[in-house]
């Protein structure tokens, strides 16, 4: 709500679809397009940055392809780098939590039994309930 008590409408609620074109939406009151689509179970809004239409729709179409797209880099990250890169995001959290944090990060790998070595992408659901399962007792 606002000073005056009035309730403000999200930008979600602001767009209006576009007929005749999936995925393409504009906001009410700037005008600005939108591109709007459900990827990987959930909905995502992408700002096109113009109020021009036929701008929007080739900036559409190429947000929608970038969605598809997958990140080469990231599917290839092992776990002993996804590990490291926690490590290094969580510098600035408190000593107690940073502590915390790498204790439980010592004795996933000192218990990992697949080896730190294994792409993330490869990690089953199997693998994490297995090693979960293990200390089950100790969490």
């Amino acid at each position: 709500m606002n000073s005056e008590g009035i309730k403000r409408l999200s930008t979600r609620q602001l767009l209006v679809k576009i007929p005749n074109y999936s995925c393409l939406c504009r906001h009410k009151i700037n005008g600005t397009y939108y591109g709007k689509k459900k990827h990987a179970g959930k909905r995502k809004e992408h700002s096109l940055d113009t109020t021009d239409r036929k701008l929007a729709e080739r900036k559409l179409k190429d947000w929608m392809n970038s969605l598809e797209r997958i990140d080469v880099a990231a599917q290839k990250t092992t776990l002993a780098e996804l590990l490291e890169q926690f490590k290094n995001i969580r510098q600035g959290m408190s000593k107690s939590t940073r502590e915390t944090e790498l204790g439980m990060i010592n004795k996933l790998e000192s218990s990992w039994k697949h080896g730190l070595d294994i792409r993330v992408s490869d990690i089953k659901l199997s693998m994490l309930e297995e090693w979960l399962a293990q200390r089950e007792t100790k969490l």
